[in-house]
This record gives C-alpha cells, structure tokens and sequence, in this order.
C-alpha cells in the first residue's frame, strides 16, 4: 500500500505490513505476557529493502486523528532482509481491551540519526489464532482451581455471559432474595414450611397473623368447628298476642293471660350452619303436657320439625334440661327458610306453673361465618 512517493533523498519508505500477532516467549511452557511479534515488509524507492533500519511505533485508537494510546516504542537497528522485518513490541495488556487499535510507523535508515519517515495509513491491529494472554488470566487460574471465582472477578461474569443450564444446583448456594427477581414456579417452592401458605389439599401447620385488608373466594376449617345459639327468655313472644312476663325467680317466661296457641321465638343462625342438636330449658309444674320444639318455617310455604319434646309431666317444679338430637343434622339455608323455637300447651296456658327457660343449639360450621 503506497502512501508517500519514495524519494533518495528522504529516503521515504513503504511499509506493506503483515500483521502476524504472536506471543513473545520461546515455549508455551514459560508464562506469557503483553508482548507480541509484528512483522511487515519494507521497499525502498520501489525495491525491497536490506540492511538495517531504525522503526518507532505508536499506538492510536481511530485511522484517522486519533488519541495515542500508551507510549512511543522506538528499536533501532532492525534488521531488514529482503524487505522483511520483524519485531517484538510491547504496549501493555491494557492498551488492548477489545476496540480497535492502530499502527503508526516511522522509520529511517540505521545509519542516519535525522527525522524518521512516517508511514500512512496507520495499520490496524488484527487479532490471530495465537491471541495475547491478559494479565487478569491468573485471577481466573485461582477460580477454576477453588471452585470459585476470585475476589478480583466478582460481579465480572453478567448473566448474560452464561449459557442456559451452565450453572448446576450444586454451584447455587446463599443467594440474597433480593437479588432474585421475577416469577418464582410453584414446583421451585419447597414444602412443608412454617413460614407460608402453600397450596395444597393436605392440612399445613403453620401460624401466621395478616394486617390489612384482604380478600378470598373461600376460607373452610380443616374440620367443622363447632358453635352455639342460645335463646332467652326475653326472646319469645306470645303467639295469640296476649302479655307475657317472666318469672322473677326463675327467669322463665309464660302468659300472664290465657293463651292457647302458646309462644314462639325467632332463630337466626348463618348460613351454610349445621345443626346437630337442641336443649330445651323450661319448667312445667302444671297438670299440662308443655310441647316444645324448633321446625324450619319454608318461604314457600310449609314446615318441617327438627326437634319436639313432650314434658313429663305435673310436679317438676326445678328447672328441667332436655338434649334432643339433630340427625343426620340441618344444613341451615337462610334463602329458602327460618328457623323458630315455639312452646306449646296441650291447655290453656296463662300462669308461672309452665315457663320457657330458653333454646340452645349445637352446630358446626365449615367455614367462617359470614
């Protein structure tokens, strides 16, 4: 590549270089460094040139009006046969970090001591199979002998770098959560924590307080939980619409007029509830039968009894207790019926010697009630 006209007088020289990088260093065996071996091929007024020749390189980052990187490497007395040269050149491994770099020469004839002739353009640094060695290379050695990367090249490898499945289970250990990001897969999760929820169809223990506000389709208990609903007295009214009044001394409530249709009670509980038994609480020291009993009163129409029971009888002047079972149990649906609680006299009722203590029901619920 002619670039400036030789002359004899300025003896101007062409350069037509090969660029041939290679490592400084008589065997592999010895360890290698930033050096590298340039070779080019020099003509003088159009032959090939002989002798010996003074050569000074600089190194520059652009063609054209570049930045010099690093110093001026000046070698005199070159030897030059047949137009070959070959030197060894050394700017450090960190004038080399991947961008492109360019040669500057100048030269002159070993015997003179004037301006050195320089050459144009720059010639441009390729790589070759034989590539430099970096300094750093040594802090990889340590790595791959401990397993692990040196304190030198941590954070030096990005993510990207890495090929899919490169690293192993084994090689992942103390991760800081917040450097994972992205969404984690059920199946990466482990169970049998204490310290989540998980979803699953077993029962989990685990104990866990939530503030805030939150929301769920469903919450159901891992077994029914039981619950209670008690009716007073002060809850029962007469049916026929005569006055009632309560007891003093026992707290049971009964008609202060004559009343044949008896009193009734409202029964509210949630829905989904069931229920599994009833105690009737209540006094009759009469010569009457007193009927007791909750039923389910239909929306549309109708009524089914849950649970009945007669008095013995006269003469039982103490507070009487009476557990009725509910089986196989009622499934309370607030959307098609109410439940009542209603005592009822096989006469007329009108004075304190029957008194309705109050209703207490057993059910279970699976799930909060709501």
């Amino acid at each position: 590549m002619t670039i400036l006209t030789p002359t004899r007088t300025t003896r101007l020289l062409f350069v037509a270089t090969v660029c041939l990088i290679a490592m400084a260093g008589p065997t592999a065996a010895v360890a290698q460094t930033s050096a590298f071996t340039y070779q080019g091929a020099l003509t003088d007024a159009g032959a090939v040139a002989n002798g010996r020749f003074d050569f000074e390189f600089r190194l520059f980052n652009a063609a054209t009006s570049g930045t010099q990187i690093g110093s001026t490497f000046f070698i005199d007395n070159v030897p030059v046969t047949n137009g070959i040269f070959s030197v060894v050149l050394d700017f450090g491994s960190g004038v080399f970090p991947g961008a492109n770099r360019f040669l500057e020469i100048a030269v002159r004839p070993g015997t003179n001591t004037g301006a050195l002739t320089r050459m144009a353009p720059l010639q441009q640094i390729t790589p070759t199979p034989y590539a430099i060695r970096s300094e750093r290379a040594g802090t990889a050695d340590v790595a791959l002998n401990a397993n692990a990367l040196s304190a030198a090249c941590i954070g030096c490898v990005p993510g990207t770098a890495l090929a899919n499945g490169s690293v192993t289970d084994a090689k992942v250990a103390n991760v800081a959560g917040s450097k994972i990001t992205g969404t984690v897969p059920v199946a990466a999760i482990p169970g049998g924590s204490t310290n989540y929820i998980q979803n699953r169809t077993t029962q989990q223990t685990a104990n866990f307080s939530i503030s805030g506000i939150g929301t769920a389709s469903e919450f159901t208990y891992a077994t029914p939980q039981t619950a209670y609903y008690a009716v007073n007295e002060a809850a029962f009214t007469s049916r026929d619409g005569v006055s009632v009044s309560t007891s003093s001394g026992n707290g049971g409530v009964y008609p202060t007029t004559t009343s044949s249709l008896g009193l009734a009670a409202p029964i509210n509980l949630p829905h989904g509830a069931t229920v599994t038994n009833i105690r009737f609480i209540y006094i009759d020291n009469s010569t009457n039968t007193l009927t007791l009993f909750v039923h389910a009163h239909f929306m549309t129409g109708g009524y089914m009894n849950l649970a009945t029971h007669d008095s013995p009888g006269p003469a039982n002047p103490a507070v009487q207790t009476v557990d009725v079972p509910v089986s196989p149990g009622w499934v309370v649906d607030n959307q098609t019926a109410s439940l009542e609680a209603f005592a009822y006299p096989n006469a007329t009722w009108m004075n304190f010697s029957m008194q309705v203590r109050g209703v207490i029901l057993t059910y279970t619920m699976p799930r909060p009630a709501r």
